[in-house]
């Protein structure tokens, strides 16, 4: 199974801060899928809601 590297910015109050996290999956399978769920990601490691994250990339690894 393939790794993909998804990049993101938080915002919070005007304030923004950008990360990545490493998911398993296929990219081009199941994008939908990994949207949500990179969301759900980063949204946990940064302490933080869903809604305050937008996804900027991803890149299969």
């Amino acid at each position: 199974m393939a790794y993909v590297r998804v990049d993101y910015a938080k915002i919070v109050n005007g304030v923004s801060s950008q990360g990545s996290v490493m998911l398993k999956g296929e990219l081009l399978a199941h994008e939908e899928e990994l949207v949500k769920e990179a969301e759900m990601e980063a949204a946990k490691k940064e302490g933080t809601v869903s809604d305050n994250v937008k996804i900027l990339g991803f890149k299969e690894i």
